[in-house]
């Protein structure tokens, strides 16, 4: 089977259900590791409601190959380089018996890199992805692109970066409250984005387990009243002591 010719017809047709995710199967079992990560690539060019399913799920299922392949990407070119790593680090979390022993390190560094990129969209995949991996040396990369990224979106998945971290693992809870308390404190006191500030609300919910009365909805629709609200009780937490 052609693979990338495939998945062109399925996109031509809009990627209907069954056959889409008979193709993310047949990728995942197949060897051609590099046809799906070509495929990968392609697919996330697309806006993100017009994806094929089961593109990026499938590919744990090549193994330790195909975490060798990703890892070796990441000394491509930054557009290269951004699907691998964030790829690498989704493995990570869902499958991290694939991962060797002194790739972490390596991935966080180029992730690190990627977060200088002029184009937004590394940007923001690579905040996302070091919310995954991320380890202490990182945390004050996230607190600059929260207070200063010229873009949005990736002020806010810097918010939403500091939450991940605190999930996964993968930093010194006191350095991150530390840092994440002084940034998320900063963000949301002078954020002019309702989206991001209330994102930077959710991240205080979250790593410190209280309840300050925002629901995901209003912050997806941007709720003014609500998120300002919501603001002003995050303060008083941060503030406290």
């Amino acid at each position: 089977m052609n693979f990338i010719e495939e998945y062109n017809k399925l996109k031509s047709n809009g990627f209907p259900f069954k056959e889409t995710i008979e193709l993310g199967f047949a990728l995942g079992n197949s060897e051609n590791i590099e046809a799906h990560f070509k495929i990968y690539c392609l697919n996330e060019a697309l806006p993100k409601d017009q994806r094929a399913l089961g593109i990026s799920e499938s590919f744990d299922k090549h193994g330790n190959a195909g975490a060798g392949y990703l890892f070796s990407q990441l000394s491509e070119h930054e557009e290269i380089a951004i699907h691998a790593a964030y790829l690498l680090s989704s493995l990570m979390i869902h499958a991290k018996h694939l991962i060797q022993p002194g790739w972490h390190n390596e991935l966080v560094q180029r992730l690190m890199q990627l977060t200088e990129s002029n184009m937004p969209e590394i940007r923001r995949k690579s905040l996302i992805a070091l919310g995954w991996v991320g380890t202490d040396e990182t945390l004050p990369v996230i607190k600059d692109h929260l207070l200063n990224d010229t873009d949005d979106l990736s002020r806010a998945w810097s918010a939403s970066a500091f939450l991940q971290m605190a999930f996964w693992g993968h930093v010194t809870r006191h350095e991150l409250e530390a840092i994440a308390k002084s940034a998320l404190t900063e963000c949301i006191s002078n954020e002019s984005d309702l989206f991001v500030k209330g994102v930077a609300i959710e991240a205080v919910q979250d790593i410190w387990n209280i309840k300050l009365g925002l629901r995901q909805s209003a912050v997806e629709n941007r709720k003014e009243r609500s998120i300002n609200n919501a603001a002003k009780r995050a303060l008083i937490y941060l503030n406290q002591g």
